[in-house]
């Protein structure tokens, strides 16, 4: 993969749960190479013994070499006759030798020390000034999950796998924007970046944890905030999008063994008198694809997919059907809120590489080869304005729809939302310079 084993590695690893792990196994390993796997991830719960129990404990001198060689003739061993090919050449080769050579626990204890954080007590909070009053009454966003752009109908797929949104964009209550990339291509990674004012200027000066966060922001201009969440957090660390769900008022994680599927958080719409903020977090097109719909739902078979390479049309058929059901959510979410004065924002957390840089692997961009890492990174993102938002603010829309084809990283997002809400901050330029919407 070319991704370096490091904290948003460790952070993966350790917040993934049972769930994720399986469809992991299924997706990439057979039943021999699940035995390396084993062997594997005891090597490291090893070491997660030490760094928690023995915090100077780190590999060097010779324990380093034969810790180095150990590891990688175990990988050998258990990898080498079993592993896919994208398993085997673009992670394990590239990358045992540089992690063993380089091992500490400096890393891990850095994961583990970032367990213990509590936003609301490390978060730093600057003086705002209000600059006008365009708050909405339903602040809404939906969080998809793994959804490439070159995979979007409302982009020119050549497949129609946004249909029920095309319908919103023809009525004029969609604007969507051509230029957008996520912050990254790992989801712990832009969890830390796009609900808050952390970008990758402030790496020097703080940590992501203390940014000021758009939760906190909303709270503080009268939104009651709610979090409802497909992926369930049921793994034993606790995950950055917890910390980020914690913030909020009430916190909803549905449970996948009730229902599977993203229409499950369908039943959870907020449309009462007061001012409330909405954060949807869904499945989306999350490895494994085919399981992200029902069989009722698949529309796009192999046989659609006869000028793709053979091994590509099943993985292909599975990706574009969770997109075709992901387009039916959205679309239901964001009518949910059509009779309020609301505005919802809609885009994943990252894309994925669909056989963009290598026709033998689908899956997370791996960082070190441009094609992949730009094919998961650049991806939808659309917002909808309710008829009732339109009518009383008449100056964000305008302002929305001519921001469609500027150049945007999601880790501004929170600024974006502090501008169009009508605030800035009262000692610095900061958000009318990183504002989408400026």
């Amino acid at each position: 993969m070319r991704a370096h084993l490091n904290v948003v590695f460790w952070q993966t690893i350790l917040a993934t749960n049972f769930s994720e792990t399986k469809e992991f196994i299924q997706t990439y390993m057979n039943a021999s190479m699940f035995v390396g796997g084993f062997l594997f991830f005891g090597f490291f719960a090893v070491l997660y013994y030490l760094a928690e129990y023995k915090k100077n404990w780190v590999l060097k001198g010779r324990w380093l070499r034969v810790s180095r060689w150990a590891f990688i003739l175990l990988i050998a061993v258990s990898f080498a006759e079993t592993a896919r090919p994208t398993i085997m050449f673009n992670f394990c080769i590239p990358e045992l030798s540089y992690f063993a050579g380089r091992f500490s626990l400096e890393k891990l204890n850095a994961v583990l020390n970032e367990g213990k954080i509590d936003l609301k007590k490390s978060m730093l909070v600057p003086e705002l000034e209000k600059v006008g009053d365009s708050a909405p009454q339903k602040f809404v966003v939906v969080i998809g999950e793994s959804y490439s752009k070159s995979h979007c109908g409302l982009y020119g797929y050549e497949k129609e796998t946004t249909p029920k949104l095309r319908t919103l964009q023809n009525d004029s209550l969609l604007a969507v924007f051509n230029n957008v990339r996520s912050s990254d291509v790992h989801t712990t990674a832009v969890f830390k970046t796009f609900l808050n004012t952390y970008g990758e200027d402030d790496k020097d000066s703080l940590a992501w944890y203390e940014a000021f966060h758009l939760i906190k922001f909303l709270e503080m201009i009268g939104f009651r905030a709610n979090w409802v969440s497909a992926q369930m957090n049921n793994s034993f660390f606790e995950s950055v999008q917890d910390k980020n769900a914690q913030l909020c008022d009430s916190v909803v994680y549905v449970d996948a063994r009730e229902n599977p599927y993203d229409g499950s958080v369908l039943r959870y719409v907020f449309n009462g008198p007061e001012k409330e903020s909405v954060f949807y977090h869904l499945m989306g097109q999350h490895t494994a694809y085919e399981k992200r719909y029902s069989a009722d739902k698949r529309i796009f078979s192999e046989k659609d997919y006869a000028a793709y390479p053979e091994n590509q049309r099943s993985t292909l058929a599975h990706f574009d059907n969770a997109t075709l059901y992901n387009d039916s959510i959205v679309y239901e979410l964001m009518s949910s809120y059509k009779d309020d004065d609301a505005i919802v924002f809609y885009f994943p957390d990252h894309g994925q590489d669909l056989y963009d840089a290598d026709s033998a692997y689908a899956g997370h961009g791996r960082d070190g080869i441009p094609e992949s890492f730009a094919a998961a990174q650049y991806i939808p993102f659309v917002v909808y304005m309710s008829p009732v938002y339109k009518e009383k603010h008449p100056d964000e829309v305008t302002r929305i729809f001519a921001s469609v084809d500027k150049e945007f990283v999601t880790d501004d997002f929170a600024y974006s939302i502090i501008d169009l809400l009508g605030y800035k901050f009262a000692k610095n330029d900061k958000v009318s310079r990183r504002s989408l919407f400026n």
